[in-house]
């Protein structure tokens, strides 16, 4: 290992990673600011990006490349934020695989792992009383106006008549869906949606967090984040949105990076073919051929 992965080992051997502030950092709206838990809960009371809490699920060791990428991006976009370290294939213990899983993920694997650091992020937004929070995957890619359309998007939260204290905003193209035309709305970002766009960046209330550990507590999982996320975001009592145009997109499914769940390794003529694909299903999601 060169001194520079050496050097990023150790700055990630503390569970807490914070990049300097911003030059205006937004306060943080803690338990502390005086407002009620249910207040906080509220869309309208939300931060801008810059100050709201961000967890990046990632591993101790390994992956430098995408850490070293990350921390870059994070600086560049003035945001701070909070490596899940726990939940590495190692830690999965009995305890863990009972709790949680079944099936063909009952036993320490990379789809469980990742199950699992999701998992213990929220379980931290619960156990801080966090009103909510963003949550990425260590090989996020962040548009350059990242910033800008995500703050759009919690604004749009804030002004919509919510139903539900639970809400759910997906960021990302990973799964290459898009927001039909049809649908598209001149000035607006966010759109209603009844499922996720895999599970590499997206914004949740406590209230969705609370209601996504207490139905893995009930009946455990064999399947990936997103997958077991999806009829949760479904149900009449979750607000679930996505925002368009996205923001971030996947490294393992981009092809920049290999992908540590399914087992592919980057090459120029898999990234070609994945430019292809996105080209292709962009356009007929914008000609109105597909839905979501």
């Amino acid at each position: 290992m060169d001194r520079q992965c050496r050097d990023l080992a150790k700055r990630r051997g503390s569970h807490r990673h914070s990049l300097p502030e911003p030059q205006h950092p937004a306060p943080h709206p803690g338990v502390n600011s005086g407002m009620s838990t249910e207040a906080l809960s509220s869309p309208e009371a939300l931060p801008p990006i810059e100050a709201l809490p961000i967890f990046v699920a990632h591993v101790r060791t390994g992956y430098e490349a995408r850490a070293e990428l990350l921390e870059r991006q994070m600086k560049e976009h003035g945001l701070t934020f909070e490596y899940m370290l726990d939940g590495d294939i190692a830690d999965l213990d009995q305890a863990i695989l009972d709790r949680w899983f079944k099936g063909v993920l009952h036993k320490p694997c990379p789809t469980s792992s990742c199950v699992t650091k999701h998992f213990l992020i929220m379980e931290q937004i619960i156990a801080r009383d966090l009103p909510a929070a963003l949550i990425l995957e260590d090989d996020a890619l962040l548009d350059r106006r990242f910033n800008e359309l995500v703050n759009q998007a919690l604004k749009e939260l804030g002004e919509r008549d919510h139903r539900q204290q639970a809400w759910y905003v997906n960021l990302e193209n990973s799964g290459l869906r898009f927001v039909p035309a049809d649908q598209r709305r001149p000035g607006q970002v966010l759109y209603p949606a009844s499922r996720g766009r895999c599970a590499g960046a997206y914004i949740i209330s406590q209230a969705f967090a609370r209601l996504v550990i207490e139905r893995a507590d009930r009946d455990r999982t064999e399947v990936s984040p997103d997958t077991f996320m999806d009829p949760i975001i479904g149900e009449e009592v979750v607000d679930g949105y996505w925002l368009e145009p996205t923001v971030v997109e996947q490294g393992s499914h981009n092809v920049l990076f290999d992908s540590g769940l399914e087992g592919r390794y980057a090459s120029r003529g898999r990234r070609f073919g994945y430019r292809l694909r996105k080209f292709i299903r962009s356009w007929r999601y914008r000609l109105g051929l597909c839905k979501k």
